[in-house]
């Protein structure tokens, strides 16, 4: 599919960071079967809905001990969009064309070991 994908950082003060990224693209293909799992039509005719997330992550590097580490914070998909992982294909299902595995706004966070203190 075609793509979009840009991501940066910009330091906000001595410990801390604003880590952004921007993911767009097309939708990709997937073939129309029937309700005996045959195909209908050409290979690969049919394409999901456009898919676009957005990114936002604060981080803040600090020592504990002898260990320099860092927590980040921040959200995925901060638009909220629902970008389906999948649809239903199966022409003669009641369901069809609905999407399925939507992805949702979501908090995130982790712990990176940065090294020992110098």
């Amino acid at each position: 599919p075609h793509r979009l994908l840009a991501w940066g950082t910009m330091p906000l003060g001595k410990r801390f960071d604003l880590a952004c990224s921007a993911d767009w693209h097309t939708g990709f293909r997937y073939s129309l079967v029937d309700q005996e799992q045959r195909l209908v039509g050409p290979p690969n005719a049919a394409r999901l809905p456009a898919r676009f997330s957005l990114n936002a992550h604060v981080e803040w590097r600090f020592d504990f001990l002898d260990r320099r580490l860092a927590l980040r914070v921040g959200v995925n998909n901060l638009t909220g969009r629902k970008n389906p992982a999948a649809i239903v294909n199966n022409v003669d299902a009641p369901n069809f064309g609905t999407p399925i595995g939507t992805e949702h706004r979501v908090l995130t966070s982790r712990i990176r070991f940065l090294g020992r203190k110098k």
